[in-house]
């Protein structure tokens, strides 16, 4: 999407009339910090995954049965 001089220039107006960055919250305390600097372990590229049910292979073809028997 390409804007042209004019609107990039309103919008920089709008957003220092505006000044959103003066109203974004975060932590404060030092134990919030402490806290919201670990958010990575659980949310983040680092997270454990969760554990898929382990199938056998008895399970798997009884499934397959069961999908062949809603098909008839």
């Amino acid at each position: 999407m390409n804007i042209s001089d004019e609107e990039r220039q309103r919008r920089r107006e709008q957003i220092y009339e505006v000044k959103p960055w003066t109203q974004s919250t975060g932590a404060t305390s030092v134990e919030g910090k402490a806290k919201s600097a670990q958010n990575a372990r659980k949310h983040g590229r680092y997270a454990k995954k969760p554990k898929q049910p382990e199938m056998t292979w008895l399970d798997i073809l009884k499934y397959a049965e069961s999908l062949q028997d809603l098909r008839e």
